[in-house]
């Protein structure tokens, strides 16, 4: 089940197709944001999920970063379809991560991480 309020804002917050970014990049960005909220929200017990700040990356990517006072995570989807997202960060106890996340069970893989961390 979908949230409306966090549909509403991923919708608002994401870049464009247009704006530098093509629409596979931003479709592969959104459905991290999605299964790390269904993560949160359904598997998880119903913990809050508080989106990233979404900028501008290199070469048409789209960068994810979260800031919190548990962790930081900066995520990267290239703009080529071939090439892995890409995570770097560290949790709670200065213990840094970096990984590529080459399968959509890597995402609840890093959703996880964040819930925990």
């Amino acid at each position: 089940m979908k949230d409306v309020h966090l549909e509403r804002a991923i919708e608002n917050s994401m870049p464009k197709p247009g704006s530098g970014y093509t629409e596979e990049t931003w479709k592969r960005a959104t459905e991290f944001l999605w299964k790390t909220a269904e993560v949160f929200y359904d598997q998880l017990g119903g913990r809050t999920f508080f989106p990233p700040a979404i900028n501008t990356g290199p070469y048409g990517s789209i960068n994810l970063h979260w800031d919190q006072q548990k962790f930081e995570l900066l995520l990267s989807f290239p703009a080529s379809p071939t090439q892995f997202p890409s995570c770097r960060g560290t949790d709670s106890y200065g213990v840094p991560i970096k990984r590529e996340l080459k399968d959509p069970k890597d995402y609840v893989a890093m959703a996880k991480w964040m819930r925990h961390a």
